[in-house]
């Protein structure tokens, strides 16, 4: 049976929910309410192969019991899309959000990913929540998050460095203008941090020389955002700033960009 935590009590059913699930953490936000839920992006399977916790009771059913933990996503893409189902519909069930018609989900997808990969992740949340399920590519949402104003022609480079990827983006006019991404992470800042410098600074070359020059000109004059768990490690923001020879800020709650951004888009 799939061990349930305590649930959050006195709150009207969520007309919207904000998603971002992360190859780490998964984080639901409800407009008005704020981040309900971040919780470890896990699975416990008991011997008959059933789910039996996820999230952090999954961290602790493996520290009192045999059980077998898998993660469902991998370097950002949904790998496992029946179990990732299962842990979004228990979380979304423990921050008391009805699945039903007439929810609108607004789920995070990595930029630059494959079609096929952003179907899967749209998939599992309409699954999970049985609404209508709005795609909002992961940089525009940290952008937004962050504070920016992102209708201006050109807004803001993004530098999203999270456990298993690192993606970097151009934001302008409301739309990620160009984007790429680097299969690295933050156990790669850890243990060779230079080799994830060269590549981001590689990466964002990529990302201006996709862009016209009038508008390339405009981002460079600006500092460049940081949002993930990068955005946390000591030092890494000076390093980053330095490869990349350009101004860096870190967002506020840089872990929380991306699903505070999904949560305004709802409204």
């Amino acid at each position: 049976m799939l061990r349930r935590r305590p649930t959050l009590r006195g709150h009207r059913a969520a007309q919207g929910c904000a998603v971002d699930v992360g190859t780490a953490r998964t984080r639901i936000a409800v407009p008005g309410r704020g981040l309900l839920l971040d919780e470890p992006t896990l699975l416990a399977y008991g011997r008959a192969g059933v789910v039996v916790a996820v999230g952090s009771a999954a961290q602790q059913a493996a520290a009192s019991g045999p059980v077998r933990l898998v993660r469902p996503v991998r370097h950002g893409t949904v790998t496992d899309p029946v179990g990732c189902v299962h842990l979004l519909r228990s979380l979304m069930a423990e921050a008391e959000i009805e699945a039903r018609q007439g929810l609108t989900i607004a789920i995070g997808v990595p930029v630059a990913g494959l079609a096929s990969d952003v179907s899967v992740a749209v998939g599992v949340a309409a699954s999970a929540g049985r609404g209508t399920v709005v795609p909002v590519e992961s940089s525009l949402a940290a952008a937004i998050g962050a504070g920016t104003d992102v209708s201006e022609e050109a807004t803001t480079l993004v530098c999203d460095v999270g456990v298993g990827l690192v993606e970097v983006a151009a934001v302008g006019s409301g739309r990620v203008l160009a984007s790429t991404q680097v299969p690295l992470g933050l156990p790669d800042v850890v243990d060779d941090v230079d080799r994830v410098l060269r590549r981001v600074a590689t990466a964002l070359v990529g990302v201006l020389d996709d862009l016209p020059h009038a508008v390339a000109a405009d981002l460079v004059a600006r500092p460049l955002l940081l949002v993930g768990g990068g955005g946390l490690h000591p030092g890494f923001a000076d390093q980053l700033a330095a490869a990349c020879r350009l101004p860096v800020v870190v967002a506020p709650r840089p872990r929380a960009a991306v699903v505070e951004g999904l949560g305004a888009c709802l409204g």
